[in-house]
């Protein structure tokens, strides 16, 4: 057992580190913020860009044409340019019905923001890959709302993604070193500020020298924003991999503020870290319901 200051109690690893703390690591903080740029992201993409349309390399080799008429039109309701002073333009679909070079009739439903085709009275020009009249659009127009443009949606998911599998990339490296990780006394020797914020607090870049159990001199530098932690004793508490020394955390301002009991084993997280578990499970949840629906057409009501 490691005893600093007379106040401070650590146990020796491995040490036990209980579920709801090792839930705050893997989704409290950043990971909070990924799951609901990811939850939300979702919606946009569902809503718009779940199905963009990537079929456009099969039209590249060569086309075939025929003539089709155009059985509805549509207003989806969305528009696409405008401001404040310009009316955008409305986006229209168009289901469309033609026979295919094997005397098949095939149909299909195709975008576009100009114009507007009067299905009494206009035939159109529908085109495909050839051979395979089973992809085809309206010569002029596109195969989804928004095209390949679409993709662009899934770029809000995708950050949440990488704030989610940072958070827990960084969670597990955590729970690892509260586990097994070394205490040493570290001496800070240097403090500055750096022009980013975190929570509106200043983000500084501070260094420490602390010396392993088997006498080797260490330098730690991190970067947090809970620098007022750091220098406020004669010493600090450093924690470390002692697999890879180079690997160490201060202790006051490791991810989770992870507390001890008398013993020095880290104290579970209670109600605290097992809500951070409530976002993630929305999340997934509500979504997956909906794939689950468009997979199956299930509805719950």
């Amino acid at each position: 057992m490691v005893e600093l200051r007379t106040t401070f109690v650590l146990a020796e690893p491995p040490r036990r580190v209980p579920a709801s703390l090792r839930v705050k690591l893997l989704f409290d903080g950043a990971g909070q913020l990924g799951w609901l740029i990811f939850g939300f992201g979702l919606i946009f993409v569902w809503v718009f860009g779940a199905r963009p349309d990537l079929s456009f390399y099969r039209f590249w080799s060569g086309v075939e044409t025929a003539d089709g008429r155009v059985t509805q039109v549509t207003d989806t309701g969305i528009t696409e340019g405008g401001d404040d002073h310009t009316p955008g333009r409305p986006v229209r679909a168009y289901d469309y019905a033609f026979v295919g070079p094997d005397g098949r009739e095939y149909g299909g439903r195709s975008y576009t923001t100009s114009g507007r085709i009067d299905p009494n009275v206009q035939w159109v020009r529908i085109e495909f890959p050839q051979g395979d009249p089973r992809i085809s659009r309206i010569q002029g127009m596109r195969r989804t709302i928004l095209g390949p443009a679409g993709v662009l949606f899934y770029l809000f998911p995708a950050v949440g993604v990488v704030f989610i599998v940072w958070r827990i990339r960084s969670g597990l490296r955590t729970a690892a070193l509260l586990r097994g990780g070394r205490l040493a006394l570290g001496r800070v020797t240097a403090k500055a500020g750096t022009h980013t914020t975190a929570n509106e607090k200043r983000v500084f870049r501070v260094s420490l020298n602390y010396q392993t159990e088997d006498g080797v001199p260490r330098t730690l530098t991190t970067r947090t924003a809970d620098a007022d932690k750091l220098g406020d004793d004669e010493q600090e508490r450093v924690l470390y991999d002692p697999t890879n020394p180079a690997r160490a955390v201060p202790f006051d301002t490791l991810p989770g503020s992870p507390q001890t009991d008398d013993q020095g084993q880290f104290r579970p997280a209670g109600a605290r870290g097992l809500a951070c578990l409530i976002l993630p499970g929305v999340t997934l949840a509500g979504h997956g319901l909906y794939v689950y629906h468009l997979l199956t057409g299930w509805r719950p009501f």
